[in-house]
């Protein structure tokens, strides 16, 4: 990975999780650009910042697919990261990029993230 900080939107309505997501600035070369509880917001957010990868809470109405693909378009290239999975049935293999439980350490997210660039 190159010295520019990777630039992540997250998603979730958890404000707990949010606070530990916070802390990837301070763990690995992240930044977070956005951070949204909805889906209009995830869509807003990615189409704004421009974000490398979007990390989502596995929560209805966040991680539905076509959402993704929404993001997807605003953003080339996107990498999309699921905290929770697994993935539901009939969703669509490109959706998503990496699953990882929410009980996994800050590590255990930061190298998932970073395996993907």
């Amino acid at each position: 990975m190159n010295s520019t900080p990777l630039e992540l939107v997250v998603a979730s309505r958890n404000p707990r999780l949010l606070e530990g997501l916070r802390s990837l600035s301070a763990l690995a070369q992240m930044r977070i650009v956005g951070e949204g509880q909805g889906a209009e917001d995830m869509v807003q957010l990615v189409g704004l910042h421009q974000p490398h990868a979007l990390i989502v809470e596995d929560e209805p109405g966040l991680r539905e697919s076509n959402l993704i693909e929404a993001c997807r378009l605003c953003r080339t290239g996107l990498k999309v990261v699921l905290l929770e999975g697994p993935a539901e049935p009939g969703s669509p293999p490109s959706a998503i990029d990496a699953f990882v439980p929410k009980t996994s350490s800050l590590a255990a997210l930061v190298g998932t993230i970073e395996s993907l660039f």
